[in-house]
């Protein structure tokens, strides 16, 4: 899932071979329709990998929380049908099921999509990347002044 989310970062900036963008067509694909699958009795691992990661990511659904409304999930709550999308997209899971009806504040969930957060995240962790990076390169070019330093000093016994 995280490389889909790389790739599709990319999408935006440079075009990538027809090949590649078709497999990304498909993963968006896959992943849209395992939405379908949601809390459904048969696939438990679907609803376990939604709920963890749109709990830790804080994120709802692919592109938002709107994604949920036009998919054919399953709600915890049959009776209820005003219900938008799953608890883990609440802020506070304890709000469900206020926090996803019809008349909830944007406040009580996370509105934003996974795959906007995971953009993010791969930004992040790239910063990070260089500038561990630039601190390694420092390090070797400051070694190499040092030791040149030493070899070009006379040492008298």
């Amino acid at each position: 899932v995280l490389f889909f989310f790389k790739d599709t970062a990319h999408t935006n900036i440079s075009p990538l071979p027809l090949h590649d963008a078709l497999q990304i067509s498909k993963i968006t694909a896959e992943i849209t329709n395992s939405m379908n699958a949601y809390n459904a009795t048969s696939n438990t691992d679907i609803t376990k990998a939604w709920d963890a990661v749109q709990t830790v990511v804080n994120c709802c659904g692919l592109k938002g929380y709107q994604d949920w409304q036009n998919k054919t999930w399953e709600s915890r709550d049959p009776t209820n049908t005003a219900i938008l999308f799953p608890a883990s997209c609440c802020v506070d899971a304890g709000n469900f099921p206020t926090c996803n009806s019809q008349d909830s504040n944007t406040a009580l969930f996370h509105p934003t999509g996974c795959e906007q957060q995971f953009n993010t995240l791969i930004y992040i962790i790239g910063g990070v990347g260089l500038g561990i990076l630039l601190l390694e390169l420092i390090g070797m070019v400051l070694t190499c002044i040092l030791g040149r330093k030493v070899k070009d000093s006379s040492y008298q016994a």
